[in-house]
């Protein structure tokens, strides 16, 4: 079994220097604050919005002892529902201030380009969320998976599909694709891959936009899915088109695919 200190030892780093920090990845913005390292991250440790690396720098002292504190570096991760996964190794490159009034402190680090080329890409087992900053040595997760090579380009709309936790890991191109793009879209049980929804995407953000919606509630502000628990559909685009035409094409997929009849779509 691949674990995550063989792959830190392949690279050079001692496990015993390394401290895992696995940020919350269950709102949006953590994660659009990594991928961009635009100040969008609100918090109560600082007055103004900051961007990732700001805030992962800012920490609650009570979380974080002499011995975390003395760790050389970081590796850092974020979570992605139900999923972790690493966004790079970080080294600290001073000591830690103090900021009594707010009960935080300040961790001078710097991203290094240790195991760049898996930032985005490697995904591990991480047994607690309430345990999120841990020493390496002392835990030594499983790989789950080291996924695609995030340059491939955009297979197109026909031949995409993705589960709403994996959207917050695509590629900047797909993401920008998705953005772009409006039209009908169905959401199928990712157990049974039974088609359970057809809506249109016409607003702000195309697919994208509407479907992180999904991810961040849980419903998308659709009634019946309210009434059920959470689940992690599978998206994929069934047709393209603009605003004039698309309640015409939701119609007919809906009856194609029965899912006022079957289905969660109740109009």
């Amino acid at each position: 079994m691949l674990t995550f200190n063989v792959i830190l030892r392949e690279y050079g780093l001692d496990p015993a220097d390394v401290l895992l920090v696995r940020h919350s990845g269950r709102h949006i913005k953590s994660y659009d604050a990594w991928r961009t390292n635009l100040p969008v991250i609100i918090h109560s440790g600082s007055p103004t919005p900051e961007t990732f690396e700001q805030y992962q720098q800012t920490q609650q002292e009570k979380v974080f002892g002499t011995k975390k504190l003395s760790r050389k570096y970081w590796a850092s991760f974020m979570g992605a529902r139900d999923r972790t996964m690493f966004i790079g190794i970080y080294k600290r490159i001073g000591d830690a201030s103090r900021s009594p009034s707010l009960g935080c402190i300040h961790i001078p680090l710097e991203l290094t380009d240790v195991m760049a080329g898996l930032r985005g890409k490697v995904f591990v087992t991480w047994a607690s969320e309430i345990v999120w900053a841990q020493f390496a040595d002392s835990n030594n997760h499983a790989v789950e998976e080291i996924r695609r090579d995030l340059n491939n380009p955009f297979p197109g709309w026909r031949k995409f599909s993705s589960s709403l936790p994996e959207l917050e890991t695509l590629p900047d191109d797909w993401r920008n694709a998705l953005t772009d793009l409006t039209g009908i879209y169905l959401l199928s049980d990712p157990d049974t891959k039974e088609p359970r929804y057809v809506g249109q995407a016409d607003g702000h953000g195309g697919f994208l936009g509407r479907w992180e919606e999904y991810a961040r509630t849980g419903h998308g502000g659709n009634v019946a899915m309210k009434e059920l628990p959470r689940n992690d559909y599978i998206v994929r685009i069934l047709e393209i088109g603009s605003d004039d035409e698309l309640f015409q094409k939701e119609s007919r997929w809906k009856e194609i695919l029965a899912t006022n009849a079957l289905g969660l779509n109740r109009n």
